[in-house]
């Protein structure tokens, strides 16, 4: 009976020594398995996809700063200045959302020279002004009009104090009763750099 009793502890005793022998060869095992560059998180595509994203705002940056300096300098913007923005926009809107972004930027941008050009029917802004703000109305979805007539109105804001300060400042200095075209606001500034804003906010 003593001898049963100890060979019994023996036996499990020897089990208990070889077990953390093959715990180890599984970690030897399984070492190489995990062992190696990671996966790849980046995406490629995306980066592509991005590139034309850029082009698309460089352009409108460009067209922005030509609509500025000639409402500036002449109070007035060129149609070509106008139908390029739109016809950019349509593009950009197409490229990023489909036929159906394309198709809601241009519900916008129709929406908006019917507004546009009821304001200047009623002598409120300028032909070129109406003009600017559809095209650049193009560049959003309908569902984006609040966001550009927000960002449109702020900027008018700002525009309207450097205005007033410049004249309080007597940097254009008129003859009393004299009035031209440089006596009112250049809005299509405004209208630029809003719809700059909305379109990186979009």
């Amino acid at each position: 009976m003593w001898h049963a009793t100890a060979v019994r502890p023996s036996s499990k005793s020897g089990a208990q020594q070889r077990r953390p022998i093959r715990s180890a060869s599984r970690c030897r095992r399984s070492g190489p398995r995990t062992a190696g560059p990671s996966p790849r998180t980046d995406n490629p595509v995306g980066d592509k996809l991005a590139l034309p994203e850029i082009a698309f705002l460089a352009l409108l940056i460009g067209l922005v700063a030509t609509a500025c300096w000639t409402d500036i300098f002449q109070r007035k913007i060129p149609n070509w200045v106008c139908a390029v923005t739109a016809l950019a926009g349509l593009a950009y809107v197409g490229v990023e959302q489909g036929w159906q972004g394309a198709a809601l930027a241009l519900a916008h941008l129709a929406a908006a020279l019917i507004v546009t050009m009821a304001l200047f029917a009623m002598k409120v802004i300028g032909a070129g002004d109406a003009k600017f703000y559809a095209a650049i109305a193009a560049w959003l979805p309908i569902d984006r009009g609040l966001l550009l007539l927000a960002a449109v109105g702020a900027s008018g804001l700002i525009l309207l104090v450097v205005f007033l300060v410049t004249r309080l400042n007597g940097r254009t200095r008129r003859t009393p009763g004299e009035s031209t075209d440089f006596d009112k606001l250049p809005y299509g500034v405004a209208i630029g750099f809003g719809g700059l804003v909305a379109v990186l906010l979009a």
